[in-house]
């Protein structure tokens, strides 16, 4: 058995199926600029499109998360693959003398850029 993948045999059509399913987690490579008026925390999130990373507010706390799916189906008449990989980092800051109404974040080759107001 390859050490690497799970092999599992398909009964119903008789063909081998390899399986790899890992879950990637990562730790954010993130810079905070404390600056007069307010905090810029710069996250850089390579390989994450905009729409799998999601920003919010929740218990005094902001949180940043990215996540990732990427599915292979690949079939013919000699082999069928089906490769599941799974990304995920997270991340959560203290709210705590930051003006939450005024938090605005955004998205910029692969950066997220977000503004934290001090009160």
């Amino acid at each position: 058995m390859d050490s690497e993948h799970n092999w599992v045999n398909n009964d119903m059509e008789g063909i081998p199926q390899i399986i790899n399913e890992e879950l990637e987690i990562r730790r954010l490579d993130l810079e905070i600029k404390d600056l007069e008026e307010e905090y810029i925390i710069e996250i850089k999130l390579i390989g994450f499109d905009k729409d799998e990373i999601l920003i919010f507010i929740e218990d005094e706390k902001l949180f940043v998360e990215a996540k990732r799916e990427d599915i292979l189906d690949e079939e013919n008449d000699e082999y069928m693959i089906q490769e599941h990989n799974y990304a995920y980092c997270q991340r959560s800051f203290s709210l705590q003398g930051i003006d939450k109404k005024g938090v605005n974040a955004y998205y910029e080759n692969n950066f997220v850029f977000i503004h934290l107001p001090k009160i």
